[in-house]
């Protein structure tokens, strides 16, 4: 008799052992499933990089800007949604392309003719690849399309703008193709190339 006791103790042990154990996998895997991740707009970890091209065989000169002011920004469980509706501002007089001689001669003839040098936008809703971005450069406003791709917390953004046809900055494009045009073997092309990628 108390060996039949003492089996049924262990068996209801045992039992309660592997019931909690399944109770707390149990509370373990809700858990994952609630957790969900917040994304969030950080400067530190966006870069934009902008691409002009010189000489009949285009080559390509980047840089970037080292005021760039970004508002309305908001944290979310959907990237698309953290810079959908934000707003940008440039001081174009910051322009950076790590070339001491080539940055002031982009200050002083190109950004300095512009109507304003600081430049200002606003993103779009970011759907399918697609992201209208609302862009007002030399005090004419134009709505781009950029194409994106998001890789897990990953956002790149890509478009190209023209300074004479999207902007009418012919007069920054003549006095830089002037200022340059022996160093660009004659051709500076209107087109630039833009790319911002943000860590969310």
């Amino acid at each position: 008799m108390k060996k039949i006791a003492l089996l049924l103790f262990v068996a209801g042990l045992t039992f309660s052992c592997t019931e909690k154990k399944e109770e707390k996998a149990t509370e373990e895997v809700a858990t994952e499933k609630t957790t969900e991740t917040t994304y969030n707009y950080k400067s530190d970890q966006t870069t934009l990089t902008w691409t002009a091209y010189k000489t009949p065989q285009k080559v390509g000169v980047s840089g970037t800007f080292d005021t760039i002011k970004v508002t309305g920004n908001k944290a979310s469980n959907n990237a698309e949604e953290v810079l959908a509706g934000a707003a940008f501002k440039i001081d174009g007089l910051s322009v950076n392309s790590k070339n001491e001689i080539r940055d002031p001669k982009l200050v002083e003839f190109f950004f300095k003719n512009l109507v304003n040098p600081t430049f200002n936008g606003e993103f779009g809703t970011f759907n399918n690849g697609t992201v209208d971005v609302t862009l007002n450069f030399n005090e004419v406003e134009k709505v781009i399309p950029f194409t994106y791709t998001l890789v897990e917390n990953k956002l790149t953004i890509n478009g190209t703008i023209d300074m004479i046809e999207d902007f009418n900055a012919t007069k920054s494009f003549d006095a830089i193709h002037e200022a340059c045009k022996e160093l660009h073997n004659g051709k500076t092309w209107p087109d630039v190339a833009i790319e911002v990628v943000a860590q969310l």
